[in-house]
């Protein structure tokens, strides 16, 4: 009987240490088949075939990710350009942190950096912090690098760290996507044909209702932002932030916010593009109050073309 309990006792001990750990590899690997997952491995493909003409990078949220065309901003700016948005609500200031670290560690054409986030990621701050949402997309964005995670132990939190592998060491869908993986397609590069993640069909209805008071942009996630700054000084970028699209009415009562966001901004030293947001009318609204209809992006890329050109390098 004894020696039966303590086999019973033996059996997780030795099973459930290398599931957790498949789990958290399959995590930190972004392998599901998540839209934000499949956008991650499309954006790090980009990163790694970056052509040696590429001059100018866009790092940023969904904003920019539907806004920009990168090949019409190529041919209007003569440079050869690649948008890398990402997402507010899963990677937010420490995503473009993340990427902008592995693309200097790999490239050395790159000259120019556009941080591109609406305003709105800012006021998700805010929400998100201590949402596992949140810290698995700055995970998520590591790629197995131990410089970046002893980064952030030593900016933020060694327990946060610590709380969200935890939740990816415990997560059944990531070990079912790790299993599952040699009979999926789940490692493979999706191709997105507009550059982005496609837009849902139903358009987002933005009115006086929706708008109640003006949102408060928060600074949770500054160290990041700090860190961007100094990386940019250490490789000797000309890193620029611009306030990324997002509803017109909801511009109206931001002013506040955005002048927080300048100041941090600038005090971080990075170049402010222009102080004001670039604001979308309800008519041209796709999916979301922060992102650009589909038929009207290449009309944004020349608004965001005339407000840049005066802050692009020559070479």
């Amino acid at each position: 009987m004894r020696d039966y309990l303590i086999t019973l006792i033996r059996i997780p001990l030795i099973v459930i240490p290398p599931c957790m750990i498949i789990a958290m590899w399959s995590g930190l690997s972004c392998l599901d088949k998540g839209n934000w997952c499949e956008l991650v491995r499309y954006q790090f493909h980009k990163i790694d075939h970056l052509s040696d003409k590429s001059s100018i990078i866009f790092l940023g949220d969904s904003s920019i990710g539907n806004a920009l065309d990168s090949r019409l901003f190529t041919e209007l700016s003569g440079k050869q350009t690649v948008n890398l948005a990402l997402t507010g609500s899963n990677f937010n200031i420490p995503g473009m942190y993340n990427l902008l670290h592995h693309i200097t560690r790999t490239n050395t054409s790159i000259n120019t950096v556009i941080f591109a986030l609406s305003p709105l990621t800012h006021e998700i701050n805010r929400r998100t912090l201590g949402n596992d949402q949140a810290w698995q997309g700055v995970l998520r964005t590591l790629k197995n690098d131990p410089e970046l995670l002893i980064h952030y132990i030593e900016t933020y939190s060694l327990l946060i760290i610590l709380l969200n592998l935890f939740r990816e060491a415990t997560s059944f869908e990531n070990f079912s996507a790790a299993l599952f993986l040699p009979f999926s397609d789940q490692h493979t590069i999706r191709d997105f044909p507009n550059d982005y993640v496609p837009q849902d069909t139903i358009k987002r209805s933005v009115g006086a209702a929706q708008i109640r008071k003006p949102f408060q942009a928060s600074k949770r996630f500054h160290p990041s932002l700090h860190a961007i700054g100094e990386k940019c000084r250490q490789h000797h970028l000309r890193c620029i932030y611009l306030h990324a699209p997002f509803a017109e009415d909801f511009a109206r009562s931001s002013h506040e916010a955005l002048q927080t966001i300048n100041q941090a901004v600038l005090s971080h030293g990075l170049t402010l593009a222009t102080p004001e947001a670039i604001a979308i009318p309800a008519a041209e609204i796709g999916d979301r109050r922060n992102h650009i209809a589909p038929e009207f992006k290449q009309a944004y890329t020349r608004k965001i073309f005339e407000i840049l050109k005066g802050h692009l390098r020559s070479e």
